[in-house]
C-alpha cells in the first residue's frame, strides 16, 4: 500500500510504503541487494540502502515529465510489514500532470496488486495496480 500526500506548507510529498517483510525480504534477495533480516538487521546503513535501490527501482512519481528524486527517510517494522518513510520536494503546488508508478513486488509475484492512495487538501483518490497496469496519475 502507498500513501502519496501533496504538502503544499512544507513544499513536499510525504510518501509511505507498507510492504509485507517475508514479501520484501524475498524481494531485496531476488533483486541481488543482499539478505535482510528487516526485524533485525545486522547493518542498518546497508539495509536502508538495499531498501531504497529496491524502492528507487520500483516506485517513482513525475511531475510534468520528469522522475523526481526521492529521498529515504526511514523504515520501522509493525507487526508482519514494514513502513518504509520517503519524502520529495516540490518547489510549487504542481499543475502539471502527476504520475505516479508502483510496480513494488510484482517481479516476485505475477498476481500482485499494489495500493495507492494520493492525498491533497481534502481531496484523496485510491487506485489499485495490477495486471502490468503500474501507472497511476491523480487529478488535480
Amino acid at each position: 500500500m502507498a500513501e502519496i500526500k501533496l504538502n503544499p506548507v512544507k513544499k513536499n510529498m510525504e510518501i509511505s510504503l507498507r510492504i509485507f517483510n517475508d514479501d520484501f525480504e524475498k524481494a531485496l534477495k531476488s533483486s541481488h541487494l543482499g539478505i535482510h533480516d528487516l526485524n533485525h538487521p545486522k547493518n542498518l546503513g546497508e539495509t536502508e540502502n538495499a531498501i531504497n535501490q529496491y524502492i528507487n527501482q520500483h516506485f517513482y512519481v513525475e511531475i510534468g515529465g520528469k522522475k523526481q528524486n526521492i529521498k529515504l527517510i526511514g523504515f520501522e517494522v509493525e507487526g508482519d510489514a514494514c513502513w518504509n518513510y520517503f519524502e520529495l520536494t516540490v518547489e510549487k503546488s504542481p499543475s502539471a500532470k502527476i504520475h505516479i508508478h508502483n510496480d513494488i513486488l510484482s517481479e516476485a509475484y505475477s498476481d500482485e496488486v499494489n495500493l495507492v492512495r494520493f492525498i491533497q487538501d481534502q481531496n484523496t483518490q485510491s487506485t489499485k495496480l495490477e495486471n502490468n497496469k503500474w501507472d497511476f496519475y491523480p487529478e488535480l
